[in-house]
């Protein structure tokens, strides 16, 4: 949670049944991560700082770490994979996951960069069905979809389209999507439509899966989110109707669409499915 007074991010721990708060703590401005490490460490982070949050004692360690953000991070192969860069050109990085654990506050953890993937926005990493991360990247000034192996090399697929680049201050925005029940990916596009990659068939994205809402609709919010046991896409869109600022649109995992579900003027930042 944020307060606009203090300028302070505050995490708040509940109850999951009652939802009743068991305790907060106090942290610095711009609290924009909150990555599992095993079942008790956390690693949570915002611009400038990176913390250890313990889940049974509810305690912080600050880290010490390079200047660099962690705009973006994902759990993979025992690293830490992290986009750290926004507006300017740099790889994705990742740390040792066993660093992280082991780190005391004096004890600087450092990255090691991933050559052939150059970003220069806040793109996130996805795990696929195939058990390898992906994520898009700009390299020779073309939207790039690279595959990450589990020894850290590339393969870069290239895209007949620019994916889509959030604003500095959205820390929710549309990202890349795996699917949890199709080998397959969703990738927005920077016009508002959404591809999808049939991993191994580059021919997929040769058009767009769900065609953009046209106008002066645009994903927003929690941008695209796939159902974990359907499949289904949940798409967030400001502007798509007349009577409603936002709205969430549901399609098939084939693309077809259910049902519009009007938000009024509450933007989604985050879909829970029970």
């Amino acid at each position: 949670s944020y307060t606009s007074t203090t300028n302070l991010n505050h995490l708040v721990v509940c109850d999951k049944n009652t939802l009743i708060v068991e305790t907060s703590k106090q942290l610095w401005a711009n609290l924009i991560n909150f990555v599992p490490l095993n079942e008790r460490y956390v690693l949570a982070n915002g611009i400038n700082d990176a913390y250890r949050f313990d889940l049974r004692t509810y305690e912080f360690l600050k880290l010490q770490r390079p200047s660099t953000s962690i705009l973006n991070a994902t759990i993979y192969n025992g690293k830490v994979l992290a986009n750290t860069t926004y507006g300017t050109m740099s790889n994705v990085a990742y740390y040792n996951v066993e660093d992280i654990l082991n780190a005391d506050e004096n004890t600087p953890i450092t990255a090691t960069s991933i050559e052939g993937t150059t970003q220069n926005k806040k793109s996130n990493i996805v795990v696929a069905k195939d058990g390898f991360a992906y994520t898009v990247c700009m390299i020779d000034n073309m939207h790039k979809l690279v595959k990450i192996d589990k020894s850290f090399q590339t393969e870069a697929i290239d895209l007949s389209f620019n994916t889509v680049k959030p604003t500095w201050s959205t820390l929710y925005f549309a990202g890349l999507v795996a699917s949890p029940t199709e080998n397959a990916l969703f990738i927005p596009a920077d016009d508002h439509s959404i591809y999808k990659y049939e991993i191994g068939n580059t021919a997929s994205v040769s058009s767009p899966f769900i065609a953009a809402p046209g106008g002066t609709a645009k994903l927003y919010g929690a941008g695209v989110v796939a159902h974990p046991t359907n499949g289904n896409i949940y798409a967030i869109y400001s502007n798509y109707s007349e009577t409603d600022k936002y709205t969430i649109v549901v399609y098939t995992s084939q693309g077809a669409k259910v049902k519009e579900i009007g938000c009024g003027n509450i933007v989604p930042q985050t879909l829970i499915f029970n």
